[in-house]
């Protein structure tokens, strides 16, 4: 009996080392990184609202976000969440 684990034990099956890594390039758009300064902005509002709900600190505001984001998976569905919630910009 081996306790190595083999590609064969693996139920994901995950990529071996020597071949190439779905992660070395961004196949999925969905899952992009923030390139625009409104998307890096977002998700600055998603990060802080994600960290004041942990800390028991967040607004209703930072709740609803948080909550509704808990609903999609991929990181541009959440950035179009949080986009949705925007406080009003032009008051």
């Amino acid at each position: 009996m081996s306790l190595t684990p083999h590609a064969d034990d693996d139920p994901a099956g995950s990529l071996t080392p020597d071949q190439d890594s779905p992660t070395d390039t961004w196949t999925d758009q969905a899952d992009q990184p923030a390139r625009t300064e409104a998307q890096l902005e977002t998700e600055r509002r998603m990060r802080a609202a994600e960290v004041a709900v942990a800390d028991h600190t967040a607004t209703d505001e930072q709740r609803r976000l948080v909550e509704e984001m808990g609903h999609v998976r991929s990181r541009a569905d959440r950035r179009a969440v949080a986009e949705q919630q925007a406080p009003d910009q032009a008051s």
